[in-house]
């Protein structure tokens, strides 16, 4: 989650100004959440702020942010984004030139699972069911221009 960082973002797109997408996606993996090794409860701490500083490109419409995790932890993930939908205005993501991506509530929130590894690197852990593959959840929640 380091690099979901807005200063991240921006030094991103200033290496490469001809990239004008229209759609940037952030998937945070099961992986990519602090402490998962140890099983800590996810906590989300990437929301940019009410006074986040501008770094995405003018280009952006639509701002997606997947989250993934394995099952056991799936209303975890329901309450993390019960959070995004309880503090819309934290959770507002800025273009270069001051518009915001906000949090769109007529779109659904997609869900899917998936199969996936019990293990990474050969590493078991503690908290992964016996076996080779274990079932991962989505959640993908959409951000659009502010009208």
């Amino acid at each position: 989650m380091y690099a979901c960082k807005g200063e991240t973002f921006k030094a991103f797109f200033d290496t490469v100004p001809f990239l004008q997408p229209k759609v940037v996606k952030v998937t945070i993996r099961y992986t990519d959440w602090w402490w998962w090794e140890d099983n800590r409860p996810l906590d989300l701490t990437i929301a940019p702020g009410k006074k986040a500083r501008k770094f995405l490109p003018d280009s952006c419409e639509t701002f997606l942010l997947e989250l993934e995790t394995i099952e056991s932890k799936k209303n975890q993930l329901k309450e993390q984004v019960k959070r995004i939908a309880d503090n819309k205005e934290l959770w507002e993501w800025p273009r270069m030139d001051g518009k915001r991506l906000v949090l769109d509530e007529a779109v659904a929130v997609k869900d899917w699972e998936w199969m996936g590894p019990t293990k990474f690197s050969d590493l078991s852990y503690f908290h992964h069911p016996l076996g080779d593959e274990m079932k991962y959840c989505v959640k993908i929640l959409t951000f659009n221009l502010r009208k």
